[in-house]
């Protein structure tokens, strides 16, 4: 499989004729925050409701000396925002 895709860069590449997989890449990551989103709340969440979602991730503004907690998430108790 990576050999496909390395056939097709290199001959993109060749060809000056880029490859942008950008919409993918950000589908696939919505549907992989949808589904830690849904695994965290324990409830069905729509990729709707992900990209909508207000959680944050990280403490603003983010340094070399932000000291971050990873949240202990329950399912059914911890509530979406």
């Amino acid at each position: 499989m990576y050999q496909q895709e390395h056939d097709e860069l290199f001959q993109a590449i060749r060809n000056n004729n880029p490859i942008n997989d950008g919409e993918w890449m950000t589908r696939s990551n919505l549907i992989a925050m949808a589904g830690r989103i849904a695994a965290y709340t324990g409830q069905t969440i729509s990729c709707e409701q992900a990209l909508c979602s207000t959680e944050i991730y990280f403490p603003e503004p983010v340094t070399w000396d932000t000291q971050y907690d990873i949240p202990i998430a329950i399912p059914g108790i911890t509530k979406f925002k």
